[in-house]
């Protein structure tokens, strides 16, 4: 069962509305940007752990779960499509007030998860 898709209103009066529930694609293209460029290395009892994660790691996988995320963006009587290009050339405080959005998503599907492995 999925929820009402969230909506977010930025400065110039775009709306972006976001798909009701976190996606598969999202987490996997999240997962993806999060891991690239790791360095592993293996600790005393053998474990592989993340020696040197680069710093960028974290806002390309947020951008990227952005772009899977948002459903539409209508700015005007314009339908805009959530590219990478459209998200670097919004103002930092709209950017910020998505990647909430996107947080808030996340936090709900998570819960939901953990929902279902307490009922198993």
């Amino acid at each position: 069962m999925s929820s009402a898709p969230s909506l977010c209103t930025l400065s110039d009066g775009s709306k972006v509305t976001f798909k009701p529930c976190y996606t598969h694609k999202a987490e996997r293209v999240f997962n993806e940007e999060m891991s690239r460029d790791v360095v592993f290395e293996r600790d005393d009892a053998g474990k592989l752990v993340a020696k040197k994660i680069p710093e960028m790691n974290f806002d390309r996988a947020t951008a990227a779960a952005l772009v899977a995320m948002v459903q539409v963006v209508e700015q005007g009587a314009q339908t805009l499509e959530c590219t990478p290009a459209w998200l670097d050339d919004l103002p930092e405080t709209d950017y910020k007030k998505l990647t909430t959005v996107l947080a808030e998503i996340k936090k709900a599907s998570d819960e939901k998860v953990e929902e279902g492995k307490k009922k198993d």
